[in-house]
């Protein structure tokens, strides 16, 4: 049986932060990461619900993504330091809906 693997991606404004905001040694664990994320994205920490994941880095800031099984995708969507982390957590299930229409209509082919 051959496994599908799952595509990475981001929103906007995540990929527009991360490098910046990432030190060098942060960005390259953060790669492997994703390496391991296409085989199994159920890696990393669940957040309330199974699709809803973060990444911790040991400086203490935070990848946050979501899972959508259905079209084999991993979707970053935020980024935030131990401060901000509850803050930043309930913005992503505020904009749920939202993330999902735009990972489908991008997507989803």
């Amino acid at each position: 049986m051959i496994e599908k693997l799952y595509r990475i991606k981001g929103t906007e404004p995540f990929l527009r932060k991360y490098q910046s905001l990432l030190n060098p040694i942060e960005i390259e664990k953060f790669q492997k990461f994703k390496e391991r994320l296409k085989i199994n994205p159920y890696i990393g920490d669940p957040l309330r619900v199974k699709f809803v994941r973060e990444f911790k880095t040991e400086t203490g800031k935070r990848l946050y993504f979501l899972i959508y099984e259905e079209i084999n995708i991993v979707l970053f969507v935020a980024l935030s330091n131990k401060k901000k982390q509850k803050a930043t957590i309930n913005r992503i299930f505020e904009k749920l809906e939202e993330f999902k229409e735009y990972v489908y209509k991008i997507y989803k082919s």
